[in-house]
C-alpha cells in the first residue's frame, strides 16, 4: 500500500495485476483515493487523454467517511491498460478517437424538477352566477278616442289602453301604465315610460272643421 498526494488527491492504495498473454496482455489497475469532486474529475479526464489504451471499468464514489463535512469524496476505480503494441484486432481503434470535450452540463449535478402544483378543489373555485334574465314586457297599446279642451283652455286627448282603461292625456302629467306624457301637439302625443325610457307615439287625427252660419 502506498499513500501519495498530488493535484489535490490523496492516493490510499494502488494494486496492479497483469492478465492475459500476447496481444491480449492487459494490466488491471485498482486504486483507492480521496479528494474533491473537481480534482477527481480533472485527474480522470487527464488520465484518459494521456493513455488512449486505458479503459475505465468500474467507478465508485461516496462521501469521505473520515471527514464527510469537508466536501471530499472517496473514490475507487478499476482500469484496464492494454500492453500490446497498438490496439489488438478485437479492440476498437480508440487511438484515433477525438479529444474529450467539456460537457455542456455536469451529469453528476442533481436535476431540478418543476414543482407540481396541485389543482384547487372544486369548493375553492369561485362560483360564477349567470346574469339575471330581464323579462321583456311588450309596450301596451294606446288608441285615440277623442279630444277636448281643458278648464284652462289647454288641449286634452282621450285615449284607451289595450286593457280597456280610459286615460286623459295632458302634457307633463301621468298617463298610467308607468307612462308620462312627454309632449302633446295637434298631430302627435308622445309618452315615455319613467322606468325603461321606452316611448309610445300616438298619431292624432286632424281636428274637425266647424262651419258657422
Amino acid at each position: 500500500m502506498r499513500v501519495a498526494a498530488a493535484d489535490g488527491l490523496v492516493l490510499r492504495s494502488l494494486t496492479i495485476q497483469h492478465e492475459g498473454a500476447g496481444s491480449r496482455r492487459v494490466a488491471r489497475v485498482e486504486w483507492h483515493a480521496t479528494g474533491s469532486y473537481t480534482a477527481l474529475r480533472q485527474w480522470q479526464q487527464a488520465a484518459q487523454q494521456r493513455d488512449p489504451y486505458a479503459a475505465l471499468q468500474k467507478l465508485h464514489l461516496q462521501p469521505n467517511g473520515r471527514d464527510s463535512g469537508d466536501g471530499r469524496l472517496e473514490v475507487r476505480m478499476s482500469w484496464l491498460l492494454y500492453l500490446a503494441d497498438g490496439p489488438p484486432q478485437w479492440l476498437p481503434a480508440v487511438a484515433s478517437r477525438p479529444a474529450m470535450t467539456v460537457a455542456a452540463r455536469d451529469p453528476f449535478l442533481p436535476v431540478s424538477r418543476p414543482v407540481a402544483v396541485a389543482p384547487l378543489p372544486m369548493s375553492a373555485l369561485p362560483v360564477v352566477l349567470p346574469a339575471p334574465v330581464v323579462p321583456v314586457v311588450p309596450a301596451p297599446e294606446l288608441v285615440f278616442v277623442g279630444r277636448l279642451r281643458g278648464l284652462g283652455g289647454g288641449p286634452v286627448v282621450l285615449g284607451r289602453w289595450s286593457d280597456g282603461s280610459l286615460v286623459s292625456l295632458r302634457e307633463g302629467e301621468s298617463a298610467g301604465q308607468g307612462y308620462r306624457v312627454e309632449r302633446l301637439t295637434a298631430a302627435e302625443a308622445e309618452l315615455v315610460n319613467t322606468s325603461t325610457q321606452a316611448a309610445i307615439r300616438l298619431a292624432l287625427p286632424p281636428e274637425p272643421a266647424f262651419e258657422i252660419r
